[in-house]
């Protein structure tokens, strides 16, 4: 294989590889996203079960 092709492979991969490792940071933020609000709603939730005060332990729903 001439190293002009050789290169070019090697550059396609580069290339490649950085589309894959920028689509999975950006799934990886969405995930994050997405958790966040989840806990966030979850919490919230729990503190409306107990009319906005404090709750023990063994009150929480999950």
């Amino acid at each position: 294989m001439p190293l002009a092709e050789m290169l070019s492979l090697y550059s396609e991969g580069i290339t490649l590889a950085q589309t894959c490792r920028t689509i999975l940071e950006n799934a990886s933020q969405q995930i994050n996203e997405i958790s966040h609000i989840s806990n966030t709603d979850a919490l919230g939730e729990a503190f409306n079960t107990a009319g906005s005060s404090p709750m023990a332990a063994d009150d929480i729903p999950f």
